[in-house]
């Protein structure tokens, strides 16, 4: 491979290499915010508030 093509192809995959880790970093710090909250990550609803 030439110096020229490494060169090309340098650029792009090391934008979708931040752009993973900025996904992943963005996936964990999420996660981590609703456990604190005591909720679940896995949630897709919401749950109804208890009646009193």
């Amino acid at each position: 491979m030439s110096r020229q093509m490494f060169a090309i192809a340098l650029a792009p995959l090391l934008g979708l290499f931040i752009l993973g880790i900025g996904n992943g970093f963005l996936s964990t710090l999420i996660t981590v915010r609703l456990d604190s909250a005591g909720e679940s990550a896995t949630m897709t609803r919401r749950r109804p508030k208890p009646s009193r």
